[in-house]
């Protein structure tokens, strides 16, 4: 960009040309400060410096205006809210029932923290003392695989009951470090619910939408399903 400087010396040979006569430059050349000159004198400078000025920024800006606009593009994205397909951390159903995992077998004996996953009264008197080693220490070991039949049944509960379970629980898809559905849940709510026939049982939770009836989690079928999700998806 030209400066006012070049723009004030310019001025001065094109007012010499014009008039023909040395005292002009004289008088001009005189001057201290632009404001020292005349009023038409000054316009016309500070009207050319102007002009000089738009141009060099009109021919700059296209340079920096892509980077300017990638920049707001990205900050846009940025603060749009993810939708929940685009989540690191969610997994869709099809991705859990074709899981590896979800055929694994596990073993149907006792845990080995010494106390039954069914009795909510003995856990709470643990957690109360500090004693309690965490849900997931109620997990079982992988001793095999299921067979496709089991399989396949295992994956129509998880159908029938995932929108119920997502509705009052927790949405089981997501790890529950994210807000999903957690262990303790299922061990308090799920786990051995409506078997009266037990003890320090949870009351009936599972609802089947065709029957309109509460049902059992006879033989935890249910409640071991959802167990067998949440590991999959908390990758435990």
């Amino acid at each position: 960009m030209r400066s006012i400087g070049a723009v004030y010396r310019d001025c001065l040979a094109q007012i010499d040309r014009a008039v023909g006569l040395g005292t002009t430059h004289k008088t001009m050349a005189d001057a201290k400060t632009i404001y020292d000159l005349p009023s038409p004198t000054q316009d016309k400078l500070l009207s050319e410096h102007q002009e000089a000025s738009n141009f060099q920024n009109s021919e700059v800006a296209p340079q920096g205006a892509p980077q300017a606009e990638a920049a707001e593009a990205e900050a846009a994205e940025s603060a749009a809210p993810r939708k929940e397909s685009e989540k690191p951390y969610y997994m869709t159903l099809e991705e859990v029932l074709t899981h590896p995992k979800f055929s694994d077998r596990f073993s149907l004996g006792g845990c080995d923290v010494g106390y039954s996953q069914a009795n909510i009264t003995k856990i709470d008197q643990l957690i109360s003392e500090n004693k309690f080693l965490g849900w997931r220490a109620l997990l079982h070991p992988k001793i095999g695989t299921l067979d496709e039949k089991t399989t396949n049944d295992y994956a129509r509960i998880v159908k029938d009951y995932i929108k119920m379970v997502a509705d009052t629980g927790g949405d089981p898809l997501t790890p529950e470090i994210y807000g999903g559905l957690s262990l303790e849940y299922i061990y308090r709510y799920m786990y051995n619910s409506g078997e009266t026939a037990k003890k320090n049982v949870p009351p009936l939770y599972f609802y089947n939408r065709k029957t309109r009836k509460y049902v059992k989690d006879s033989g935890r079928n249910k409640s071991n399903v959802f167990i067998r999700v949440y590991r999959i998806v908390n990758d435990c």
